[in-house]
């Protein structure tokens, strides 16, 4: 049945609370007792208008949607029907209710074998949750809400339901496809060094025996990061093996001509010419030998503190740490305090990054922090930096409690380790092309850092 037939009961059935809505009160002959009882309709009209706008409310919003349209395009408003106090299921609105049922998530089929289409237009097996779609001119189908399905419906057209494939299970094939690709990623690796191995030149098969153990270490599925590292060490060799190819090839045309020369050499050869053979046959001997390949950069050796980044957009409380040494040095501590905890309480992310905003504003003003443009006085920051300075040991302290009460062994120990320490890990990584050139060496470790040293102790480096 669709929502225009089920218009003539629709409005049979409110009419006769449109009617009552619209009584007016009988005269009582006793003003007190007339009193009285428009005192109890008026308490009992509003218990039951409240019950009901209870109940509407707990009604899906699609559903609630749908029916508020048949409503209307019966002349009424569902206001009107909920002030009347009437419950979404009441026997006389079964017939839209029948028909809206079909927009309740709950109605809804969910986590069920199909078939669909990929990215790549491919169909594949996967896991789908029932939906609504509509049909555009070109013949396509646009995915549209429960809500908008519900819209579509009371305007006369009828919506779609379609498959489409759960967030888990997309995930899920995105990651599947991931692998796959990073598993012919190797093999086509391993392909281009088999070639190299039967190389002429022995720094050549070398440096191919070097990149293939590296292969054998990331394994069959590397991730993102051992990827990059493992293309990077295959171009370089394929860039070795043609400057080697190049450099063999003109050793043959050089040691053609040398035994030539020295062919036609005899007693007789005047000693300039002989001088001159000799220089050169000196030349050839250097032009023979392989290069050498430049050792691995290594990173300098950290004895400082990364410098505060002071910037035009620092804000105020920045602006005061800019200008005192110290306070930039315990920054530091305190920002790894947090961070660390950041990391092993991932569910208190939220509560935490409030905790660190709210002390900021707390800074301000009873730290006495200056607001304006202009860089602080020596004398505000004779009264300021102490202040700042015992708020973000205190904090720092509180942080630190925390990590020593409910973190793992390596936490501590991370928060135990001088900051310069940190710094020189982070250097060292991203000088072996672990951690991406564009990451801050701040001695904070965050996400990609602790990503970069995980890869590179899975490797036994």
């Amino acid at each position: 049945m669709s929502l225009r037939k089920s218009l003539p009961a629709i409005v049979l059935f409110l009419a006769p609370i449109l009617l009552v809505l619209g009584q007016p009160v009988p005269a009582e002959s006793d003003p007190a007792a007339q009193g009285m009882l428009g005192l109890f309709g008026s308490i009992l009209n509003a218990a039951q208008a409240q019950q009901a706008s209870e109940a509407w409310a707990r009604v899906p919003d699609a559903k609630r949607t749908c029916m508020a349209r048949a409503l209307a395009n019966a002349g009424q408003d569902l206001s009107a029907v909920i002030q009347a106090g009437v419950m979404p299921d009441d026997p006389r609105l079964a017939s839209i209710n029948l028909e809206c049922q079909q927009f309740d998530d709950a109605n809804l089929r969910r986590n069920y074998s199909c078939t669909v289409a990929d990215e790549a237009g491919r169909p594949i097996e996967t896991r789908c949750d029932q939906s609504f779609a509509r049909r555009l001119p070109d013949g396509s189908l646009l995915p549209i809400t429960p809500s908008e399905a519900a819209d579509l419906q009371a305007s006369g057209a009828a919506p779609l339901f379609v498959d489409r494939e759960t967030d888990e299970a997309a995930r899920a094939r995105h990651a599947e496809y991931v692998k796959e690709a990073r598993s012919q990623q190797i093999a086509n690796a391993r392909q281009q060094i088999a070639q190299y191995q039967a190389s002429p030149s022995p720094l050549v098969r070398s440096e191919a025996a070097k990149v293939l153990a590296f292969a054998n270490r990331v394994g069959p599925s590397p991730n993102s990061t051992a990827g990059d590292q493992l293309n990077r060490a295959v171009s370089e060799l394929d860039a070795l093996a043609s400057a080697e190819a190049h450099r063999l090839a003109a050793l043959d045309q050089l040691a053609a001509l040398k035994a030539q020369a020295e062919k036609r050499t005899g007693p007789d050869t005047p000693d300039e010419l002989r001088t001159r053979l000799m220089t050169l046959g000196g030349k050839y001997a250097g032009v023979i030998a392989p290069p050498i390949l430049p050792p691995a950069p290594v990173p300098p050796d950290a004895t400082t503190l990364p410098a505060y980044p002071c910037t035009d957009s620092v804000d105020h409380v920045g602006n005061v740490v800019c200008r005192d040494p110290g306070l930039q040095a315990l920054e530091l501590d305190y920002n790894r305090s947090f961070y660390t905890l950041r990391q092993i309480t991932p569910d208190q992310f939220h509560a935490l990054n409030i905790e660190a905003i709210t002390l900021h504003q707390k800074l301000l003003s009873a730290c006495r922090v200056p607001t304006d443009n202009a860089p602080p006085s020596a004398a505000q920051l004779r009264v300021v930096v102490p202040c700042i300075t015992t708020a973000y040991k205190r904090q720092k302290q509180i942080w630190t409690t925390r990590v020593n009460q409910v973190g793992p062994p390596e936490a501590i120990q991370e928060m135990a380790r001088p900051i310069l320490e940190h710094v020189r890990l982070q250097a060292r990584l991203q000088a072996e092309g672990y951690l991406p050139p564009q990451e801050d060496i701040d001695g904070i470790y965050g996400s990609a850092t602790r990503q970069a040293a995980a890869v590179r102790k899975e490797l036994g480096l």
